[in-house]
C-alpha cells in the first residue's frame, strides 16, 4: 500500500507546485493570482507533510510532519476563503473585517505549534487527538462554509456569463474535493481511522481538474500561456534532476550549462507569449468595444424609428382632432348663411361671414403648423402631379384675400397671360405657399398696392411686389430660414402673424424644385418676392 501512496502523493505535489508557481508568476500585484498560487503551494506542502509522515524515516520527527499537514490544511481553508471574497470582484471593502477573519487561524496555529491541546503524542501512522481538535475542525469547517457563501454571493452579483461559469466550476470542484478531504483527514481520525488521511491531498485533484476545465472552457487564466509555462517548467524540472544525478565534472558542466541556457530561453519564450497574448486581448477588447458601439447605435436607430413613427401618428391624430371641429364650424356657418335654420338678417350674415373668415384663418394656421412639423422631421409632404394649372390657383387666392385687401384700402392686382403652361405640382401645397407670400405682402402693407405679375421664359415666374414696410438687409438673409421671428418693422406695424408663413412657402417651393428670393431697399420702401417654378 505504501508503495502506491508515494508516487500518487508525488504527482499531487508536482501538479500543485507547478500550478502555484505558474499562477504566482503571472503577477504578484493581482490578489487573485497571489491567493490562488498560495493555495496551490499550500496543498503541495500538505501533501509533502503526509508523504513525510508515511514514508520518510525520521523516527524522532513524526510529530513535525503531522504538524506540517495540519497547519497547511488550516492555511488552505483561510486562503480559499480570501480567494472567494476577491474573485471575481471584492465583496468586502472593510479591511478590519478581512483582518478579523484571520484571528481564529492565528489562535489555532499557536495551539498547534506550541501546545499539545490539539495534537498529542504521535506514533506513525497514528497520532493522538486531544480536546482542542474540535475547535481546529470547527475552524476549518466554518472557513469553508463562509467560502461557499461568498461564492454564492459572487455568482448572484456578477452579470458576466463567463465569470458565472468560472465561479460555478470552481465551486463544484472545491465542494467535492474539500468535502472528501475533510472526511478523510478530519472526521475519520475522530474515530481512530488514520489509514485514509493520505487521500486528502489526492482529492484536491478534483479542484485542479475543475480549474483546468475553467481554463480550457472559460479562460480563467490564458490557456496558451499556461501551456507554454507547463512545458517550460517540465523541461526545467527534467534538466534539474539530470543535473542532480550527474556523475563527474564534465557531466555537471554540460548539464548545468544546458539548464542555464534552457532557463534563459524559457524566460524569453514566456515573455514573448505573454506579449502576444496581451496584444490579442487588446485587439479582442477593441473588437468587443466596436461591437458594443454598433449594438448601441442599432438600438438608438431603432428607438429613433420608433419615435419617428410615434411622431407621425401624433401628427396625424393632431391633424384630425384639430381640423374636424373647425370643419364642422365651417359647415354649420354655411348652413346658417343658406337659411337652413331660418332666414338671417343682414347684420347676422355679416357676423357669420366674419366668423367664417376667422375659422378659415384657424384652419390655415393648423395646416401650417402641421406642415411645419413634418418639414422639421425631414418628411416630404409634397406629392407632385402633372397637369396642374397655375391660373385658377392664383384666381382663388385673389378671391380669398380680396376682402382683406379691400378692408385695408390696398389695391390687390393680378397680371397674368391667358395661356399659362401647366406644372408638375401638389396643387393644395403650392396654393398654400403662394397664399402665404401674397398674404404676407398684404399684411405688411399699410397703404398702396400689392401686385402679382406672372410670366414664363423656360421657368414659370411669379413676382409679388408690395409698397409695404420693407425688409432690412440683415433680415433678408434669414427671412426664409427662421420661424416665429418677426423684424422690428413688422412689430411696429402692429400686425398679427404666426411667423411661419414664409418658412413654409420656402420649403414647399423648394420641394417643387423651385426657388424663392426677396429684394428690398430697406424699411418703408416695399418688398419684391421672386418665385421660379419649373414647367
Amino acid at each position: 500500500m505504501i508503495s502506491i501512496i508515494s508516487p500518487i502523493l508525488a504527482i499531487v505535489i508536482l501538479l500543485n507546485f507547478i500550478l502555484g508557481i505558474i499562477i504566482l508568476s503571472r503577477g504578484l500585484r493581482n490578489k487573485i493570482n497571489v491567493l490562488f498560487g498560495l493555495m496551490s503551494l499550500s496543498v503541495a506542502l500538505w501533501s509533502v507533510g503526509i508523504l513525510g509522515f508515511y514514508q520518510i524515516a525520521f523516527p524522532t520527527l513524526p510529530s513535525g510532519w503531522i504538524i506540517v499537514t495540519h497547519t497547511s490544511a488550516l492555511f488552505i481553508s483561510l486562503i480559499f476563503l480570501y480567494f472567494t471574497l476577491y474573485f471575481p470582484e471584492s465583496i468586502i471593502e472593510n479591511k478590519i473585517i478581512v483582518m478579523l477573519l484571520s484571528l481564529p487561524f492565528i489562535i489555532i496555529m499557536y495551539y498547534l505549534l506550541f501546545t499539545k491541546e490539539i495534537i498529542g503524542m504521535v506514533v506513525a501512522p497514528m497520532y493522538q487527538i486531544n480536546f482542542g481538535y474540535v475547535f481546529y475542525t470547527l475552524c476549518i469547517l466554518v472557513y469553508f462554509f463562509l467560502s461557499y457563501v461568498a461564492l454564492f454571493i459572487q455568482y448572484k452579483k456578477t452579470i458576466d456569463t463567463i465569470q458565472k461559469a468560472q465561479i460555478k466550476y470552481i465551486a463544484i470542484g472545491s465542494i467535492v474535493s474539500y468535502m472528501l478531504a475533510n472526511i478523510m483527514d478530519l472526521i475519520l481520525p475522530f474515530f481512530g481511522v488514520f489509514n485514509f488521511t493520505w487521500l486528502g491531498p489526492v482529492c484536491t485533484l478534483l479542484l485542479v481538474g475543475s480549474i483546468a476545465y475553467a481554463i480550457l472552457r472559460h479562460h480563467l487564466f490564458n490557456i496558451k500561456v499556461i501551456t507554454t509555462e507547463l512545458l517550460i517548467f517540465s523541461v526545467w524540472v527534467f534538466l534539474l534532476l539530470k543535473l542532480i544525478v550527474s556523475q563527474g565534472l564534465q557531466d555537471w558542466i554540460i548539464n548545468g550549462g544546458l539548464l542555464l541556457a534552457v532557463v534563459v530561453v524559457g524566460i524569453l519564450l514566456i515573455r514573448s507569449v505573454l506579449k502576444e497574448v496581451k496584444q490579442r486581448e487588446q485587439i479582442e477588447k477593441l473588437a468587443k468595444d466596436v461591437q458594443r458601439s454598433l449594438e448601441v447605435e442599432k438600438k438608438a436607430n431603432e428607438e429613433l424609428e420608433r419615435l419617428d413613427k410615434f411622431k407621425d401618428q401624433f401628427l396625424m391624430t393632431t391633424q384630425h382632432n384639430l381640423r374636424t371641429p373647425l370643419t364642422s364650424l365651417m359647415g354649420y356657418s354655411d348652413l346658417l348663411l343658406n337659411g337652413t335654420f331660418g332666414k338671417q338678417n343682414k347684420k347676422t350674415k355679416e357676423v357669420i361671414i366674419k366668423f367664417q373668415g376667422l375659422t378659415n384663418g384657424m384652419i390655415k394656421m393648423v395646416n401650417d403648423f402641421l406642415d411645419m412639423a413634418q418639414f422639421q422631421l425631414g418628411k416630404d409632404i409634397v406629392a407632385l402631379k402633372p397637369g396642374v394649372e397655375l391660373g385658377p390657383i392664383l384666381d382663388e387666392i385673389i378671391n380669398e384675400l380680396k376682402f382683406k385687401s379691400d378692408s385695408k384700402g390696398i389695391l390687390l392686382e393680378l397680371k397674368k397671360p391667358d395661356n399659362l403652361p401647366n406644372l408638375n405640382a401638389d396643387r393644395e401645397k403650392l396654393k398654400a405657399a403662394l397664399f402665404n407670400v401674397i398674404d404676407n405682402s398684404i399684411k405688411y402693407t399699410p397703404k398702396g398696392s400689392v401686385t402679382i405679375n406672372v410670366g414664363h421664359n423656360g421657368m414659370l415666374n411669379i413676382v409679388v411686389t408690395d409698397t409695404g414696410i420693407g425688409i432690412t438687409k440683415d433680415r433678408i438673409e434669414n427671412l426664409f430660414n427662421s420661424m416665429f421671428e418677426r423684424g422690428e418693422a413688422a412689430k411696429k406695424a402692429s400686425t398679427v402673424g404666426s411667423g411661419i408663413g414664409l418658412y413654409l412657402a420656402y420649403q414647399i417651393i423648394k420641394s417643387h424644385k423651385g426657388t424663392i428670393r426677396v429684394q428690398s431697399e430697406g424699411e418703408g420702401k416695399g418688398s419684391t418676392f421672386y418665385i421660379e417654378l419649373p414647367l
